[in-house]
């Protein structure tokens, strides 16, 4: 499984084998790795690498793994685990907003079901043709909302095996 490389001071290619290859790795082989990192990383530019820059390393051979006291390993770690606990405030705060909105629907409910309403509204044909049309935007918004709720909850399961594929990526 590859690993990811946060750059640090590389400027190009050949400063970032120095960072990732192996001391004695054979020119060859060198030269293999090199273009297997080209190939993990198309849309990079490996003639101008900025510092902060994330490379993905393939498992090949001359590329030292990430070790995992190294600085990116703590730091893609913290990372994750901000990412996940945004994602959880996230999903809590959508089911949070829905259950409020589903107290105030239950409310407006009981606001037409007032006797008093009702009467009135039988005498009024613009209230009831009112009340008929809030009720209409209700129920619009009730299939809305299931799927907002439904679209949340599949983007956050989306989210939570993309993580768990990056934080195997860096081991």
């Amino acid at each position: 499984m590859p690993n990811i490389f946060v750059v640090g001071a590389e400027r190009n290619l050949a400063d970032l084998a120095d960072a990732v290859l192996r001391k004695r790795t054979a020119a060859a082989t060198r030269e293999s790795a090199l273009d297997a990192i080209r190939t993990a990383n198309p849309g990079l530019d490996l003639d101008r690498i900025d510092a902060g820059t994330v490379v993905l390393l393939p498992d090949v051979t001359g590329v030292r793994p990430v070790a995992a006291g190294e600085p990116v390993h703590e730091a893609v770690g913290d990372l994750l685990a901000r990412v996940e606990e945004g994602l959880g405030a996230l999903v809590a705060a959508g089911e949070s907003a829905e259950e409020q909105r589903r107290v105030e629907r239950r409310e407006a409910e009981e606001v037409f079901s007032d006797p008093v309403l009702k009467r009135v509204s039988s005498q009024v044909s613009e209230l009831a043709a009112n009340v008929r049309s809030v009720r209409e935007s209700l129920e619009a918004e009730d299939a809305d909302a299931d799927q907002a709720q439904e679209s949340l909850r599949r983007s956050a399961d989306d989210w939570a095996a993309d993580l768990e594929t990056l934080g195997g990526l860096h081991g």
